[in-house]
C-alpha cells in the first residue's frame, strides 16, 4: 500500500515587518480612538470616496447628488428670472416718472429707484424690497401705490404684482411682489409647524400660539390673553381641526398642567379632541354628551365670579398683576368648543349655553380665562350678534358661499380661498390672509403620549427640529430602503432636518416586535437578526384592507412541504386492520367483554 501525501495546508500569510509595525501602533492607541479608525463607523460620504461604502449607499448618495443639483439648477434659474423683472419694473417706472433723467453739468444722470440687495426668491413669487429712505426726488411713496403704476408693472413683466406696505408698521419695509404662480400673493402653500414653533422665545408670553404665515412668508403669531377669545369658521375639511390641534400642541408644550387648564367640549362624539383626552391639563374630562355641557361651563363661571371677586379685595386688575404680587398663583382657563353648531341649535341648550358663554367671553379676559369656538355651519342662529360682540379675533377658512362669510367677518373675503388651511385672520383693526401650519394625526398622538409620559422637554425640542412622526419614518424606509429600518442609513439621510441619533433609536425600541398600520396595511418591525453579522431591523407586512369582492392574498396561509400529508394506499389499510385483528385474538377472544362473558347476539 503505497503512502498517499496529503494536502500541504495552505500557508499563512507572513506578518512583515511593516505590518507588525503597525499592528503594534495599532495596540498602543486608546480604544476611542481605535474606534474612530474603524472605516465602518465613519460616515457614508467618507466612505464612499474611499470605495468602502454599499451600493444601497452609493445609490441614495446619488439619489442625494442629484436632488441637490436639480435644486441648484432651479435656484439658478429663479436668481437669473429676479435679474430679468427687476430690469423690467425698473424701466417700467421710467415710463411713469418715479425713476428720471436729468443733466447735471452737462453729464446725463440717473434718479431710479432702488432695491435691497438680495431679493428674496421663492418658487410662488420673487421679493423687491424698495430702499424708502433713497427715494428719487419728488417720489412719494404713495407714487409707488397707485393703481396706474402697478398695471404699468404688470402690462410690462406680464406678471400680476402686488405691493406690501403698512403705515403702522413701517419697520416691515415696501415690497414689489412678482407672482409666479396666478393667486397665490406671495403666501406659502405649506407651513412646517417646526418652523413656527421654534421662532416662539422662551420668554415669550405662556398663551402664544402660531396662527400662520402670510405674504412674504411672514410668520403671524398670536396671544390668547390679549386676543380674548377666538372664533373659526370654515367648511369641512379646510383646516379648522388641524388649526386647533397645532395650537393645543402649543400651549401643551409651553405650559405645564399647574399653569394651564382645559376644558373641552366635543359633541361630534369626541373624534377630533378624543387625541387629548389624557393630557394631564384636562379639568374635566372630554364633554361629549349634551347632558354635561351645561355643568361644565357652570363649573367655569363658578370659577370666574371667585377669581374677580379675590381680585377685587386684593386690588389686582388682571391675573399677571394678581401672578406678580400673590404666592397662590392664579392658572389659566381655556374652554375649547369643537363644533358650536351643536350647542346653540339644540332647543334645550341654546338659551343657557347663549347667556353662560356671553357671561365667560364678557368677564373671562381678566381672571385669565379664553375660549376658542369652532363651527362648520356659520349661521346666524349659531354665530349670534352677542357671540360677534364677545369674540373679537376671528379665523375664517374656506367656506361655500359669501353670506357664511359675511356672517363670520362681516365681508367676503373667504368665499373661495384655497388651498386647504389656507384663513383670513381678523383682529378688529386688520386682516390679513395666512397659510396655518399643518400637524398630521400622528405627530399630535406621538406629542401626547410624549406629554403624558412626564417628557414635555423632550417633545418640545423635538418639534422644534422637525415636524416629523413615527409614520413618517416607517414610510421613509418603506420607499428608500425597501422595508430595512437601518438606523444609522436613515439618520444620515434625514439629519439635515434637524432629526437626532437617538430619537430614531428611540424609536426603533419602541416598536421593535409591535404592529404599525401605515395607509391602511399593518406591518411588524421586526428585530435585528444575526446571520453572520448584525442585520437591521426589518418592517414585514401582516395585512392591509380588503376591499369588496377582493381576498387577500397575505391573509391565505402558504403551506409548507411538511404540511402535506401523503394519500394512504387501500392495501396497507386493509393489511394494517389484519394486524390489528389478529393482535385481537393473541390478547383474548374479540367476543367477550370487558367481564369475560360473551356478548349476547
Amino acid at each position: 500500500m503505497t503512502d498517499i501525501p496529503l494536502p500541504a495546508l495552505p500557508a499563512r500569510p507572513a506578518i512583515t515587518n511593516g505590518r507588525r509595525q503597525v499592528l503594534r501602533w495599532l495596540a498602543r492607541l486608546s480604544r476611542p480612538l481605535r474606534r474612530a479608525l474603524n472605516l465602518n463607523r465613519w460616515p457614508v460620504t467618507w466612505r464612499a470616496r474611499l470605495g468602502h461604502a454599499t451600493p444601497e449607499e452609493n445609490a441614495t448618495l446619488q439619489r442625494i447628488r442629484q436632488a441637490a443639483a436639480e435644486k441648484r439648477a432651479l435656484e439658478q434659474q429663479l436668481n437669473a428670472l429676479a435679474g430679468e423683472y427687476k430690469r423690467l419694473i425698473i424701466n417700467a417706472l421710467t415710463r411713469v416718472g418715479v425713476s428720471y433723467m436729468y443733466k447735471d453739468e452737462g453729464h446725463r444722470r440717473f434718479s431710479k429707484v432702488q432695491f435691497h440687495k438680495p431679493c428674496s426668491v421663492t418658487q410662488e413669487a420673487i421679493y423687491f424690497r424698495v430702499k424708502t429712505d433713497r427715494l428719487p426726488y419728488h417720489v412719494s411713496i404713495d407714487a409707488l401705490c397707485e393703481e396706474s403704476t402697478l398695471n404699468t408693472l404688470c402690462a410690462a413683466t406680464g406678471r400680476p404684482i402686488n405691493v406690501i406696505w403698512n403705515r403702522l408698521r413701517p419697520e416691515d419695509g415696501f415690497w414689489f411682489i412678482v407672482e409666479l404662480r396666478a393667486g397665490v400673493r406671495g403666501i406659502p402653500r405649506q407651513v412646517d409647524y417646526a418652523e413656527m414653533l421654534a421662532e416662539i422665545a422662551e420668554k415669550a408670553p405662556p398663551l402664544t400660539i402660531p396662527v400662520g404665515r402670510g405674504i412674504a412668508g411672514k410668520m403671524e403669531f398670536a396671544n390668547m390673553a390679549t386676543l380674548q377669545h377666538l372664533l373659526i369658521g370654515g367648511a369641512t375639511a379646510q383646516g379648522k381641526s388641524v388649526w386647533m390641534k397645532q395650537a393645543l400642541m402649543t400651549l401643551l408644550l409651553r405650559n405645564k398642567p399647574k399653569r394651564l387648564k382645559l376644558v373641552m367640549i366635543d359633541l361630534k362624539g369626541g373624534v377630533e379632541l378624543g387625541q387629548f383626552k389624557k393630557v394631564p391639563h384636562l379639568l374635566l374630562p372630554v364633554v361629549k354628551e349634551n347632558d354635561a355641557v351645561v355643568p361644565a361651563l357652570q363649573l367655569v363661571v363658578r370659577e370666574l365670579k371667585s377669581r374677580l371677586r379675590r381680585m377685587e379685595e386684593r386690588g389686582a386688575v388682571n391675573i399677571s398683576d394678581w401672578n406678580r404680587h400673590n404666592r397662590m398663583k392664579m392658572d389659566y382657563w381655556l374652554i375649547v368648543i369643537d363644533e358650536l353648531a351643536s350647542l346653540m341649535l339644540d332647543p334645550d341648550l341654546r338659551n343657557e349655553v347663549d347667556r353662560l358663554l356671553a357671561v365667560i367671553a364678557a368677564q373671562g379676559r381678566a381672571p385669565g380665562i379664553h375660549i376658542i369656538a369652532a363651527t362648520q355651519r356659520p349661521d346666524t342662529r349659531v354665530i349670534t350678534g352677542l357671540i360677534k360682540a364677545n369674540f373679537p379675533a376671528r379665523i375664517a377658512f374656506a367656506v361655500s358661499s359669501s353670506i357664511d362669510s359675511r356672517i363670520i367677518l362681516d365681508t367676503g373675503d373667504a368665499y373661495g380661498i384655497g388651498p386647504a388651511g389656507r384663513m383670513i385672520y381678523y383682529t378688529g383693526k386688520e386682516k390679513l390672509e395666512l397659510q396655518g401650519p399643518y400637524v398630521s394625526p400622528s405627530l399630535v398622538d406621538d406629542t401626547v403620549k410624549a406629554i403624558c409620559g412626564g417628557e414635555v422637554a423632550e417633545a418640545l425640542d423635538s418639534r422644534k427640529r422637525h415636524n416629523f412622526s413615527h409614520e413618517d419614518f416607517f414610510r421613509h424606509a418603506l420607499t428608500h430602503h425597501e422595508g430595512r429600518f437601518p438606523i444609522a442609513l436613515i439618520w444620515e439621510e434625514m439629519k439635515a432636518h434637524g432629526v437626532t441619533l437617538y430619537e430614531i433609536k428611540q424609536i426603533a425600541a419602541q416598536y421593535e416586535n409591535n404592529e404599525i398600520e401605515l395607509d391602511g396595511v399593518t406591518y411588524r418591525l421586526e428585530p435585528p437578526v444575526l446571520e453572520g453579522r448584525k442585520q437591521s431591523r426589518r418592517l414585514t407586512r401582516i395585512s392591509e384592507e380588503i376591499k369588496d369582492g377582493e381576498v387577500d392574498e397575505l391573509m391565505i396561509p402558504t403551506p409548507t412541504l411538511d404540511e402535506f400529508q401523503p394519500i394512504p394506499n387501500p392495501v396497507d389499510l386493509r393489511m394494517k386492520q389484519i394486524e390489528e385483528q389478529l393482535q385481537d385474538l393473541e390478547n383474548g377472544s374479540p367476543f367477550e367483554n370487558e367481564e369475560g362473558e360473551p356478548e349476547p347476539d
